[in-house]
């Protein structure tokens, strides 16, 4: 006797039958930076998949620690940008999916990230590639806080202060240092703070030299400026707070009153 297959039946056959044709999505995330990895170095991925169009998404996390999406899912690009802050060693992820679709495929891969203290201990001013950003990075203390305050090289004005940044004892501390002006010296040095609020620790100033902004750099433009009470890890003063976005990285500083 003839068997006859139900709708249902046929429904489930095919639906089978599209899974095992379906070409499975694979992608692949390439590291095309320099060399050299380092604090306040943009590291730069790109992903690559077998199909398209594909939506990514982009995640940070230190070893042993939780995923920081960096870009989530989009089809506007397949490049990646993230700058680190500190050193140590840490995990990529790329997840991927088929636009419009719920196949999900993912890659990742660890990489280090190098302090920029030298042996020596001693701190350093790097430049950027904009004449009048700099960075700043300090050994790692292990009291309540850290500053960093710079000042034009043999001038009687205040020296502006950074935000106070909290020490774990481990790591460097890294300061993005702006708002100065063109062709001028300048000296840095850092500031260490106590559970109380005491300065118990200055370092020794460095010198450094800003360039000419006639050159072909793009412009740095002001988000925002407030007026702020810092009285948590540093001494009651008021200052102006100034915030400033350049080549996708935000930078904040204090000018005290």
């Amino acid at each position: 006797m003839s068997r006859t297959l139900s709708p249902l039946c046929c429904a489930i056959t095919l639906l089978c039958l599209t899974g095992r044709i379906a070409e499975a999505l694979e992608v692949n995330l390439q590291l095309v930076s320099s060399p050299a990895l380092k604090v306040g170095n943009a590291i730069v991925w790109t992903a690559e998949a077998n199909d398209t169009p594909i939506d990514y998404q982009f995640s940070i996390a230190p070893v042993g620690q939780g995923f920081t999406v960096v870009h989530d899912f989009s089809n506007s690009n397949n490049r990646f940008e993230w700058t680190p802050m500190n050193e140590g060693s840490y995990i990529a992820r790329l997840v991927a999916r088929r636009s419009g679709k719920g196949a999900l495929a993912s890659a990742e891969a660890g990489f280090h990230v190098e302090s920029r203290i030298g042996a020596d201990g001693n701190a350093v001013v790097s430049a950027r590639a904009h004449p009048l950003v700099f960075l700043y990075s300090a050994p790692p203390c292990d009291v309540r806080a850290m500053t960093a305050e710079f000042v034009k090289l043999n001038s009687f004005d205040d020296p502006t202060i950074t935000d106070a940044k909290i020490c774990d004892r481990a790591t460097s501390m890294n300061f993005w240092i702006a708002g100065l002006e063109e062709n001028r010296d300048y000296t840095i040095r850092y500031r260490l703070w106590n559970d109380q609020g005491e300065s118990v620790f200055e370092s020794q100033p460095a010198t450094f030299r800003t360039g000419d902004v006639t050159a072909s750099f793009t412009a740095v433009q002001v988000l925002k400026q407030d007026l702020v009470r810092v009285a948590s890890e540093i001494p009651l003063r008021l200052l102006a707070s100034w915030t400033a976005h350049w080549s996708g990285i935000t930078i904040r500083w204090l000018t005290e009153l």
